[in-house]
């Protein structure tokens, strides 16, 4: 995927959750197979309303079905598109509207 499509990417799903935004970030090769190696991504960042929060926020999307994986970082939760294949794309969405709906995010 190109950056244009991955931040397109990135900006629809942040459009689902207000505090979210579109910020350019690294992802690791390989899920991390190659140490060091990195290509530029676009991820929709959720930054924490109070310390700690990150962690819940991430918990509970790996409590929906099917399970969403985020990372966190700074005390923000990252949603990177570069790794959901575009047949899933829904399910992240859903997850976001979900999880917008639970708790003000």
């Amino acid at each position: 995927m190109t950056e244009e499509e991955l931040s397109q990417r990135a900006d629809s799903w942040a459009n689902i959750a207000q505090a979210a935004e579109t910020v350019p970030a690294r992802s690791a090769i390989g899920g991390g197979s190659l140490p060091g190696e990195t290509l530029p991504t676009w991820v929709v960042r959720i930054p924490s309303s109070t310390p700690g929060d990150a962690e819940s926020l991430t918990q509970r999307l790996r409590a929906n079905t099917p399970p969403i994986i985020a990372r966190i970082e700074d005390d923000a939760v990252l949603l990177d598109p570069r790794t959901v294949l575009p047949e899933d794309e829904g399910d992240v969405k859903a997850a976001l509207k979900n999880l917008t709906q639970e708790v003000a995010i």
